[in-house]
């Protein structure tokens, strides 16, 4: 049961960070001039984040339980 826990934490920071980067794609494609709310994601994580969403992405296949 905890495993199941942290990985569904760690997908849910994995899944915040494509939202954020979302967002602020979508702001700057606005030419929004206050950009001021948007935060600047480091780009080192961002790496990290897409090799750990591939991660839960095979993890996921692999799974016996379904997500609900």
């Amino acid at each position: 049961e905890p495993i199941t826990t942290t990985l569904k934490r760690k997908q849910e920071a994995v899944s915040a960070t494509i939202i954020q980067r979302a967002y602020k794609n979508y702001r700057l494609r606005r030419n929004d001039k206050n950009t001021s709310d948007i935060h600047m994601i480091d780009g080192d994580r961002d790496v990290h984040a897409t090799k750990e969403g591939a991660y839960f992405d095979k993890a996921k296949e692999k799974s016996p339980i379904q997500s609900q």
